[in-house]
């Protein structure tokens, strides 16, 4: 396998959507969120109320499976967020060819937690020592 970065989050938005419940937790790290009718400080909406409320999730460690696991442990947040679009990206950087395996228990776990999954692979640069 030749996968040499992986990054991961999940995100959650809607015009129903509060992000408190996802703050300051302990299980992963909020990397960016605003709440509905928040004034945007960036953007093309920038200096205008917000539509939606909206948080960026990433794991703190660990792989994308354990990740996964951390999003399980908080499922009925997740299905209780009002949030319309639930989404878990995965980017993959590879050098000469890009592989990846979900296992089952990971796409049921996806699956029941109503998260579409987006993958993006890309090659990137690597300088072998």
């Amino acid at each position: 396998m030749t996968i040499t970065e992986t990054y991961f989050h999940c995100t959650l938005q809607g015009p129903q959507f509060d992000p408190t419940p996802f703050l300051n937790r302990l299980d992963f790290t909020v990397t960016d969120h605003h709440r509905r009718d928040d004034i945007a400080t960036k953007g093309r909406f920038k200096g205008q109320p917000l539509e939606t409320g909206y948080v960026c999730l990433e794991a703190k460690t660990g792989n994308f499976d354990q990740f996964v696991e951390i999003l399980y442990s908080v499922k009925p947040l997740l299905l209780n967020s009002q949030a319309n679009t639930k989404e878990l990206h995965l980017f993959l950087g590879y050098t000469s060819q890009c592989n990846w395996e979900f296992t089952p228990d990971s796409l049921t776990k996806i699956s029941e937690m109503g998260l579409m999954l987006t993958m993006s692979c890309d090659r990137v640069n690597r300088v072998e020592e």
